[in-house]
């Protein structure tokens, strides 16, 4: 790699300051024209521009690695080391969490039945208790 831009910290200050510019007034054009044109853009058209979006960006955020000479390699390496290391220790806790949120998922699912199916009895209050239903629900869900 060359070493041409990791001389001066105020350079590395100033063309990270510079990508970051460019990739918001990139955005803000785009929303621009978008809103201008609402209806009389084509889906490919639309695709491309977001693809394309995706591209500067990535590369924006390679050009700040580049700019500041960081190691992403071994960082990446790092984490996957301590995060395979971390899942071996803590595996129960996750199974136990998975566990957890099966069951409540379940709790509320029969609940939110339960509430439908309460509503759903023909009486003179029918319409006060389709209300507690839905709002019971809304809150549940």
């Amino acid at each position: 790699m060359l070493t041409i831009y990791f001389a001066n910290v105020g350079l590395n200050w100033g063309l990270s300051i510079a990508v970051v510019v460019f990739l918001i007034g990139l955005f803000l054009l785009e929303a621009f024209l978008l809103k201008k044109k609402d209806l009389k853009i084509k889906q490919w058209l639309i695709l491309t521009i977001y693809a394309a979006n995706f591209i500067l960006v990535i590369a924006g955020i390679l050009a700040l690695i580049y700019f500041w000479n960081e190691s992403f390699v071994e960082d990446i390496k790092t984490f996957f080391n301590d995060f395979g290391s971390s899942i071996e220790q803590s595996i129960s806790r996750i199974i136990w969490t998975i566990v957890t949120v099966f069951v409540s998922a379940f709790v509320l699912k029969i609940l939110r039945l339960s509430l439908r199916k309460y509503a759903n009895k023909q009486n003179k209050n029918k319409k006060r208790k389709m209300t507690i239903a839905k709002i019971s629900s809304s809150i549940i869900l």
